[in-house]
Formats: C-alpha cells, structure tokens, sequence
C-alpha cells in the first residue's frame, strides 16, 4: 500500500508539474509557507521547503487548491479543485482501482493531530486523534523509529481496507506538555462539525 501510495505521488508531482508549471508550484509554496516576503525566496525558501517536505507535498497534492485571486496567471486546474482530484478526472491518468480508491481515502481525511499511544519500531504504532479521540492501528516502518509513547505529531491517517496508514506527516514531533493546548480547540472543532 505504501509503495502504491508513493508511486501515485509521484504521478501526481508530474501531473502538477505538467499543468502548474514552475509558477504554480511556487505559488503554492508560497502559501504553505504563509507568504515570505519576496527577499526571503531562494536558497532560504528552498531550506525551509526541503525541512518539511513529508508534508508540503501531500498537502499540494491532496488540500491544495488554485484561487485566481492570488495569482497573475491561470491554471489548468478548475478553481476550489485539488491536484488529486483534478488527476483522478483526468482521461489521461490511467490508473487501477487500489489507486483510485488511495486517492478517494485521502481526499476524505483531513490532517490532524495523532498522539503516540503504543509504539512498535519498524512496524508501526497506535495512534489517537488527539481532537476527536478515534485510535487506530498504524502501518508504518520508518517514522515508527523514533516516535514515543505520548509524542504527538501532524499528519493524516488514511484507510484503504484493513490497512491505516500516513499520508503525509509533519516532520516536528511536539513534546506531550503541549497536548492541553491542543485539547482546547476540541469544542470549536466538535461545534463546527455540526
């Protein structure tokens, strides 16, 4: 699953790349990075990108959307429409049902935060959703390395079948201590769920 998920990727940067160009791509950097001021592109700009790459990426690929607002040039992605969504409309995308069904699991999840509950390196851990209290069972080799029981992280869990997996996941793994912070978000969270 992980290997088809990172395949898929892939495909997709290609795609973004085809349709977005170089300005399109650094537009949306631009706004992951919340719009550094113009002397701040470059090499800083390339650091900070590199630094958070196990997130920027999927978040391009699957949250991203193009607003005609804030940009001089026009894209071939409709606007309010993400890369994933605009690749899997696309004739050309070519594309077998586990990878399909990858893209729809992802669309439907949103990045949260997951606290560490259980940890098994090199296989995976368990992981509760530090705003709605769900757990799950994770499949994951390498970030199971150096997580801990009570860390907590940002990512986005996907389900395809049996299998729970990360689908992009912050690179900064936030102390226990800061877990009350979190928690009071929970009621604006719940509130505008309904």
């Amino acid at each position: 699953l992980s290997d088809a998920y990172n395949r898929l990727s892939e495909r997709m940067l290609q795609f973004a790349h085809k349709v977005l160009g170089e300005y399109g791509l650094s537009a949306a950097m631009a706004e992951f990075l919340l719009w550094p001021e113009d002397d701040q592109y470059d090499a800083e700009l390339d650091r900070r990108a590199d630094s958070h790459s196990t997130i920027f990426f999927p978040w391009l690929l699957f949250n991203w959307v193009w607003d005609p607002d804030d940009f001089d040039e026009r894209s071939a992605i409709p606007i309010n429409m993400t890369i994933a969504e605009a690749f899997l409309k696309s004739p050309k995308a070519r594309m077998d049902l586990l990878e399909k069904r990858i893209i729809e699991a992802t669309i439907e999840k949103p990045f949260s935060f997951y606290e560490v509950i259980d940890c098994r390196p090199n296989r995976g851990f368990r992981l509760k959703d530090v705003f709605l209290g769900e757990e799950v069972d994770v499949s994951e080799r390498s970030g199971s390395q150096h997580a801990r029981a009570g860390d907590i992280f940002y990512a986005r869990v996907i389900r395809v079948d049996a299998v729970a997996m990360l689908a992009g996941c912050g690179s900064i793994l936030i102390p226990p201590d800061y877990k009350p912070h979190l928690i009071r978000f929970r009621p604006v969270l719940h509130e505008n769920r309904k």
